[in-house]
């Protein structure tokens, strides 16, 4: 993955809520390892 020229995402409450309900998703009925996603933004 290129990283370069990307950083953290600032995110608007629907945005957060939206990556959380899919977090959830996610993880429904895993156990161990959780999956924690992060949005970042680069220039395209």
């Amino acid at each position: 993955m290129d990283i370069q020229g990307m950083e953290f995402a600032d995110l608007n409450d629907i945005q957060l809520s939206q990556l959380q309900e899919v977090e959830r998703k996610l993880n429904a009925g895993r156990q161990g390892k959780e999956i924690i996603l992060l949005a970042f933004t680069r220039k395209s």
